[in-house]
């Protein structure tokens, strides 16, 4: 009679080879290589200067579809893998920083996706270069660039604002940019548009842009037609020329329907400067 021993060796034999198979298939490189498909930047192409501004963007983020299959969305330059193999349909969505807060990234919404069919092959990589384009439909009720005469915003009631010419220094595009002020003088100082917008409120995005380089933090927010103040951001200094992008989607929709908003930019200067500064570029408003 065989004993315990001889009786249990060749079912532990066999519960071994399972498992070295099971684990052979779970860690099979040949099975787990990804293809890449790699995004260096996302440009905005066919740009009507006149009627939509400046094409000058700060896409920050790629968000990939494969087959309508979010992967994720990748701050750029980006090289990402992917499990997929052969042709497929990859899509890319222009993504900003909203508010100016990397913590809340968001797929711009006035940007048609770019769409490519690539063939994708395990460990080769595949380089894309999306270009976007506007929605048609988009509004671009205001726009300033500082480069016609006269200027599309006025001071409330008085605040030391001016055109500069400063090309190479100061000015972001074209040769001139729109300068704020304060000096041991002046302590605070508020602008805003000139027009009074009549702007969606059902959840439409409604968004502004701004290029600004500025030693002293400054307040974005709009003006109601009862002439009610409602600050929005709070916008942190930069050294070199920035840009922008604020959600004003929520802040219109507490409005009334067919009321009117200015947008209104306000600075206090703080303590431990002699001479606050903000340079503004290439202002823009937008809604669908």
């Amino acid at each position: 009679m065989p004993n315990t021993a001889t009786r249990i060796r060749p079912a532990l034999l066999l519960f071994f080879a399972a498992v070295s198979l099971t684990t052979c298939k779970l860690i099979d490189p040949a099975e787990d290589v990804p293809a890449y498909i790699h995004i260096d930047h996302i440009d905005l192409v066919n740009v009507n200067t006149a009627t939509q501004g400046t094409s000058q963007q700060q896409i920050t983020e790629a968000w990939v579809y494969v087959d309508n299959e979010l992967i994720g969305a990748f701050e750029l330059p980006a090289t990402l893998p992917v499990l997929f193999e052969g042709e497929h349909i990859i899509r890319v969505a222009a993504g900003v920083k909203q508010n100016g807060l990397s913590s809340t990234r968001a797929i711009y919404p006035f940007m048609k996706f770019y769409n490519e069919t690539v063939n994708l092959q395990r460990g080769n990589t595949v380089t894309l270069q999306p270009q976007v384009e506007y929605f048609p439909g988009t509004s671009f009720p205001w726009l300033e660039g500082f480069e016609d005469p006269g200027l599309s915003l006025i001071d409330i009631p008085s605040a030391p604002f001016q055109n500069i010419l400063e090309k190479d220094s100061y000015a972001f595009e074209g040769s001139f940019s729109g300068f704020v002020r304060l000096t041991s003088d002046t302590f605070d100082c508020e602008v805003k548009s000139a027009g009074n917008f009549v702007l969606p409120t059902d959840g439409t995005p409604v968004w502004l842009e701004l290029h600004y380089q500025c030693n002293n933090p400054f307040v974005v927010g709009v003006v109601t037609n009862t002439n009610e103040f409602r600050p929005w951001i709070e916008v942190d200094t930069s050294a070199a020329w920035n840009k922008i992008y604020i959600d004003l989607t929520t802040v219109c929709s507490r409005q009334p329907i067919a009321s009117t908003i200015q947008v209104y930019i306000a600075m206090q200067k703080t303590a431990d400067i002699a001479e606050a500064r903000i340079y503004l570029d290439n202002i823009k408003l937008l809604h669908q």
